[in-house]
């Protein structure tokens, strides 16, 4: 991807850099409830998260806040 001095980053560059780095997060839920792993993939709609025992299919509109892990 190309990019000039007045591009502005997309929620789609920020979900595909997560993805390529595979960045450990947090990512809590509108209810509270704080899921960890890394992102293996997202659509427009939801994204698949790996905890290290197994995938979960979350759907954005639950999310409240993504903190990064380091």
């Amino acid at each position: 991807m190309s990019r000039n001095k007045y591009h502005t980053p997309t929620q789609q560059d920020f979900w595909l850099d997560l993805i390529g780095r595979h960045v450990r997060v947090s990512v809590y839920l509108v209810n509270g409830i704080r899921l960890k792993g890394t992102v293996l993939s997202t659509d427009d709609y939801s994204l698949m998260l790996w905890d290290g025992k197994a995938t979960e299919l979350v759907f954005k509109h639950s999310l409240s806040t993504l903190v990064l892990e380091s």
